[in-house]
């Protein structure tokens, strides 16, 4: 599964839509410019620019 918004790139093996929710699972891995993040599950607001992460690790890249 490929989930884009602008920049930012999710990908996983499965995403379920429950109401306004995005929860996706299967090794979820989020890219920005800024930032990768990879955990156990990723639950993203529909219309919103949040996102809830179990078991998380984030890489933030480094600025000139």
């Amino acid at each position: 599964v490929v989930v884009t918004q602008g920049e930012h790139r999710a990908t996983g093996e499965k995403a379920v839509v429950e109401g306004a929710l995005l929860v996706l699972t299967g090794h979820p891995m989020l890219v920005s410019p800024s930032h990768k993040m990879v955990g156990e599950r990723m639950v993203f607001r529909v219309g919103e620019r949040t996102v809830e992460c179990d078991a998380c690790t984030i890489t933030v890249a480094d600025r000139p």
